[in-house]
């Protein structure tokens, strides 16, 4: 963060893993793919499809090597693997999530790969991927091709298991077991895996030339602070999509300190395709912005309207510093300028605001639907 820009209005594309991810992937609202909820034993047979364009994939055919180390969470099967989706090479689980240590699932099935293939692993599960990520971008040349690693660390997401005990393997009557401070040293340790990543770029001889982007794919889970965010995940309140953004480029992003620009998940894909001087495809237009600008200085914050649902149940719309919350079939309008907590229901105060935000949302909502999507996870 000392090194670079910290977006103070970031915020996940959903308050679950899956949409949050597939945003990501395209640069499109989760919603046109039909990706609502997250993926699980109980919806076999689906993931993002092939056919969808991903930011690896358009990297990849930019001349970019490509690699993913951690949690892909877009598809179980064979048919959705990142290797599907333009990555050379992945090091991961393809799961919700796993046990630390055993890297089995809930279910108790093996989920670690390398590509393709099952793999057994002895090690815990944030250091094996840091290792691997740090080996990638050691193996990767000073004017050798460029390259975009997806670095996608599962801490701390349940099993809530600290570094450094392997005798605590988990059951399905353990699995949500854990406490505060087991989450604390969940995060300790994945800051010093994101420490060693760095390293690795600077000992290369790559970190002047590398755009490096840290965030997370929902708000904080019942373990973690929010910070006077309302709520956690699982709810478009603020504490369940507001996430950390940094983001550092030497001698492209020279300022330092906090950036107010509006950003959300989706704004990644096209930052990083403007920074490769890659394009989407005319069919598959992005919905984020490009970030760059705004981290830099050069471009003034714009204002935006921004959009969420959560399996049919929870909606909210942000225009400026006014957000609109659906919850429980009631409209609520929050000043997060004045009220960044969400205390202060102000709907009655400004129903024209009301109507405003509640007119772009079913409009939004109209144009998700005719999309078409092949299937829908709710």
């Amino acid at each position: 963060a000392r090194s670079g820009v910290r977006f103070t209005r970031a915020y996940a594309n959903a308050p679950v893993c899956s949409p949050t991810r597939a945003a990501l992937m395209t640069g499109r609202y989760p919603h046109r793919l039909g990706i609502e909820y997250v993926f699980r034993p109980a919806t076999p047979g689906k993931g993002l499809l092939p056919s969808e364009t991903t930011v690896a994939r358009l990297l990849r055919d930019a001349g970019y090597r490509t690699a993913l180390s951690g949690k892909w969470h877009l598809g179980a099967e064979d048919e959705f693997s990142p290797l599907k989706h333009g990555f050379e090479e992945f090091f991961g689980f393809r799961g919700s999530d796993h046990d630390y240590y055993s890297h089995r699932t809930l279910e108790g099935k093996p989920d670690l790969y390398e590509n393709d293939r099952l793999v057994e692993r002895t090690g815990y599960s944030t250091d094996l991927f840091g290792a691997w990520a740090a080996d990638y971008i050691r193996r990767q040349r000073k004017g050798g091709p460029p390259f975009f690693l997806y670095a996608a660390f599962n801490a701390p997401h349940w099993p809530f298991q600290p570094p450094g005990k392997p005798e605590d393997v988990r059951t399905p009557e353990t699995w949500m077991a854990g406490t505060r401070g087991d989450y604390v040293r969940m995060v300790e340790r994945l800051d010093e895996n994101v420490g060693r990543l760095l390293g690795a770029l600077r000992e290369s001889g790559l970190e002047e030339n590398a755009l490096v982007i840290f965030t997370n794919d929902n708000g904080g889970d019942r373990l973690s602070d929010n910070g006077g965010a309302f709520h956690h995940k699982f709810t478009v309140w603020e504490g369940g999509i507001r996430v950390p953004l940094l983001m550092r480029w030497p001698g492209v992003i020279e300022r330092r300190g906090d950036c107010g620009q509006v950003a959300i998940t989706m704004d990644l894909t096209a930052t990083a395709l403007r920074a490769a001087g890659a394009a989407p495809r005319a069919d598959r237009p992005l919905d984020g912005m490009d970030l760059t600008g705004a981290a830099s200085g050069r471009d003034r914050d714009v204002e935006r309207t921004i959009f969420w649902r959560h399996r049919n149940q929870m909606r909210a719309a942000r225009r400026g510093d006014w957000k609109l919350v659906r919850d429980s079939g009631y409209d609520l309008l929050f000043d997060l300028a004045r009220d960044p907590g969400e205390r202060r229901d102000l709907a009655f105060e400004q129903p024209q605001k009301v109507e405003e935000l509640r007119g772009l949302l079913e409009a939004w909502e109209k144009e998700m639907a005719a999309s078409n999507p092949a299937w829908r996870v709710v």
